[in-house]
């Protein structure tokens, strides 16, 4: 049966990216990066976990069609295909009445509602995850669930806040990096774009 679908009730201007221009506004008032951080949880809960600079879009588009799985409000993809990149998001919860990471002002893009199993039905596609969450099997079962070649990961690594130990693991023995991008960052934060090839 087709999964339940959460329709866009958000739209970004063509070549916009203000999640972006809200974090650089407010590193130029503070380059130490103090307001910023205070700002971190409700920029988190509005757009997503990660920054998007236009490097990092490019190199999702570059390598789209793409499945995001963990997708939250859909702030990533609806950047992607707003500069010509195809994407289908999955997010296992997207009612902020329950998920209180997300904001109550609706979706950035269409969202089916779905877990990691959604990964095997897109083999033909490159999974993207973007800050799986932390010490938790979610980004574990979406890798093995997924059969293509491709994928890009970003976040935080080994000793990270992001994903769980069987996850790395994976990484090491079935993937190898081939590039990798450094997105903006909040203070204390060390998440990037990687992409992989699943090694042969």
């Amino acid at each position: 049966t087709e999964p339940q679908l959460v329709q866009r009730q958000r739209t970004l201007d063509p070549g916009s990216n203000p999640y972006l221009d809200d974090f650089e506004v407010a590193y130029s008032k503070d380059p130490d990066g103090w307001i910023i951080y205070e700002l971190r949880t409700g920029l988190v809960r509005d757009y997503a976990w990660a920054v998007p600079d236009e490097e990092a879009i490019r190199i999702l588009v570059e390598h789209s069609p793409l499945v995001e799985v963990g997708a939250g409000l859909g702030y990533w993809a609806a950047l992607i295909a707003g500069r010509g990149g195809d994407v289908v998001c999955y997010e296992t919860n997207p009612d902020p009445s329950s998920n209180g990471f997300i904001s109550d002002k609706g979706p950035w893009f269409d969202i089916y509602v779905g877990g990691p199993a959604s990964a095997a039905d897109h083999p033909d596609r490159t999974l993207f995850l973007c800050w799986p969450p932390y010490q938790d099997p979610f980004a574990y079962e979406t890798l093995c669930a997924y059969r293509g070649d491709r994928f890009i990961y970003v976040g935080e690594y080994v000793g990270g806040s992001c994903a769980d130990d069987d996850f790395f693991a994976a990484l090491e023995e079935c993937w190898e990096d081939v590039y990798c991008h450094w997105i903006p960052r909040f203070p204390g934060m060390y998440d990037h774009l990687t992409v992989y090839r699943r090694k042969r």
